[in-house]
């Protein structure tokens, strides 16, 4: 089995260098402490590896509003900013962002300048929505790419040149699933799709409030019938 590659996480002065081996460690001994976390991320020498570790590692419903909002300055990744093959590394940098964000969804909230700032800033480094960028990309790395920038971003230009990314990718086949417990309840949308990666990644997108609605319905043609019915069905989708 191949060792966890070790990833650079702060370099700043006197911080050291903390790798993913130790970041887990280092979260278990956090979880012992948790009175602690106020003053732990507000540290002048050790605040930022502590808020890296509990944004990491820690679940969301142990940590409160104060201490999340302390994180806020990590959120960003800003030391993987320089770091070698943009093109890969701020995509990589973008998907771990939204992860973050995934798992603490209060961020969007609390931390929504940053992220916006930080998306917009892997973009730019990596350019990711260049037309060569995006040809070069396979369809599951359009769709990661889809689904990072609708917890991050808040460019109605670069929401809508992955929209219209993610609505080229090969359209799917409809295929009917049955079990035996569906009884004669209609089957849901999603489970007549072989493939619903497309669809799924359009939803996420339609419910980023950036996002200008119009000229994303004007497209809804070109999607199948059975992806149209995904999306009404979809709850978290905005009407």
């Amino acid at each position: 089995m191949k060792p966890e590659p070790l990833v650079l996480l702060n370099h700043q002065e006197g911080e050291g260098l903390l790798v993913r081996p130790v970041h887990g460690m280092l979260a278990l001994v956090l979880e012992r402490c948790p009175e602690r976390w106020p003053d732990l991320v507000r540290d002048a020498r050790h605040g930022t590896t502590v808020q890296h570790t509990l944004l990491d590692h820690v679940d969301t419903t142990k940590l409160t509003d104060d201490v999340l909002a302390a994180c806020g300055a990590a959120v960003a990744l800003g030391e993987w900013a320089d770091l070698a093959k943009p093109q890969s590394s701020q995509h990589a940098r973008l998907r771990h962002i939204s992860d973050r964000v995934s798992r603490h969804p209060r961020l969007r909230e609390m931390a929504s300048d940053q992220l916006h700032e930080a998306s917009a800033d892997c973009l730019r480094r990596g350019r990711l929505l260049h037309a060569t960028s995006l040809r070069r990309l396979r369809d599951h790395e359009v769709t990661s790419l889809a689904h990072a920038l609708a917890l991050t971003s808040a460019g109605d230009k670069d929401l809508a040149k992955i929209w219209a990314a993610v609505i080229g990718l090969p359209e799917p086949t409809a295929v009917e699933h049955r079990s035996e417990f569906d009884g004669d309840e209609p089957v849901p949308p999603r489970r007549l799709l072989n493939d619903d990666h497309r669809i799924s990644a359009l939803a996420a997108l339609a419910s980023n409030p950036h996002l200008d609605r119009r000229p994303a319905l004007e497209v809804l043609e070109e999607l199948h019938s059975v992806e149209v019915r995904w999306l009404v069905a979809d709850d978290d989708v905005p009407t």
